[in-house]
């Protein structure tokens, strides 16, 4: 359980869920309005950053670390930057490329370079990552492989990963939408990745309430200018850089950083 503090609760009936096409669209809206996808990854991978580090606690000198499997598109990028941040807050991070650098996209090469030159150990194939040896003592599993623009079913080598993690004993953790559960319908792979808790990046996907497993719900706000949501007809889940838990009707409180 996140350790941070209780402040008013928000339920599903006050948010707007996006579907993956919604979601695309406010990243084009957002980007004519002048704050393009690079700005809004960094954003979100310090988001994903803090939001990890609270589900772990305080760094530990010797403690169990944190292993991030991303993949080749913006999902991993974000993940990427995540790592960057928890190795400069003293946590113990390691980065486990899921599709292999030749596969990575612009956006995410840029940040494996980062993570890299930081120092964060980087697993390049996915043999690497196929071995229970590489997440031996991992306290927390950081799903960053695929996110709102992934299509069903997973392709096998995707799958074999999801089927080693879920089998992990450790907290696990998606970025967005957990992979292998589709965004808009919530329609999961057999072999889809199973999380703890998932932080969904600026609003709520519409999958959260379709079906699939993605655990606690939590959103975190991202710098979409106010123009790209009201092009889109959607009002903000959540403001001022905040991340908040999303709960039911009939739970009592939520938690807000």
């Amino acid at each position: 359980m996140a350790r941070s503090e209780t402040w008013r609760t928000v339920r599903w009936g006050e948010v707007q869920p996006l579907t993956a096409r919604e979601s695309a669209e406010l990243d084009r809206m957002s980007a004519a309005a002048g704050t393009p996808v690079r700005d809004l990854m960094e954003c979100a991978g310090w988001q994903c950053a803090r939001w990890i580090a609270e589900q772990y606690g305080d760094p530990e000198p010797f403690g169990h670390g944190i292993a991030i499997f991303v993949g080749s598109g913006n999902n991993g990028g974000d993940g990427l930057v995540a790592a960057r941040h928890l190795l400069d807050w003293g946590y113990h991070v390691e980065v486990v490329c899921t599709s292999g650098e030749a596969h990575m996209g612009e956006l995410s090469s840029e940040h494996l370079l980062r993570a890299r030159n930081a120092g964060i150990p980087v697993a390049e194939s996915l043999s690497a990552a196929e071995t229970p040896e590489s997440v031996h003592g991992v306290r927390i599993l950081v799903d960053a492989i695929l996110g709102t623009g992934s299509i069903l079913p997973l392709r096998k080598t995707v799958a074999n990963v999801c089927m080693m993690l879920n089998a992990v004993h450790a907290l696990r953790l998606s970025i967005d939408v957990p992979t292998g559960t589709d965004a808009t319908t919530g329609e999961m792979d057999a072999h889809a990745f199973r999380p703890d808790a998932t932080l969904c990046l600026g609003a709520p996907k519409s999958g959260c309430l379709g079906g699939g497993i993605w655990g606690s719900v939590y959103v975190a706000d991202l710098p979409i200018p106010k123009s790209a949501w009201d092009m889109l007809g959607r009002k903000r889940s959540v403001d001022r850089g905040r991340i908040v838990r999303i709960v039911k009707a009939d739970d009592a409180q939520v938690t807000i950083w």
